[in-house]
C-alpha cells in the first residue's frame, strides 16, 4: 500500500513536469510569434526538445500509474 502511494506521487510529479513543459512551449511560441523570431530555429532548438520531454514524461507517468494500479490489486 505504501509503495503504491509513492509510485502515484512519482507519477503525478512526472505528469506535472510534462504539463509545465507544455506551458513553456506555449509561452515560447507566443513570444516568438509576437517578436517575429525565426520560427525554424525556435522549433529546432527549443520546441522539439521540449516536446520530447513532454512525450517521455507522459509515458513515464502513465507507466507509473499503471504500476500503482496493478500493485493495489
Amino acid at each position: 500500500m505504501n509503495q503504491s502511494r509513492i509510485v502515484r506521487v512519482a507519477a503525478k510529479i512526472s505528469l506535472s513536469v510534462a504539463a509545465v513543459a507544455l506551458g513553456v512551449i506555449l509561452i515560447i511560441l507566443t513570444i516568438s510569434l509576437l517578436e517575429h523570431h525565426d520560427l525554424r530555429a525556435v522549433f529546432q532548438w527549443v520546441i522539439i526538445p521540449l516536446l520530447i520531454i513532454v512525450v517521455v514524461q507522459t509515458g513515464i507517468g502513465i507507466s507509473l500509474l499503471r504500476a500503482a494500479k496493478k500493485d493495489e490489486n
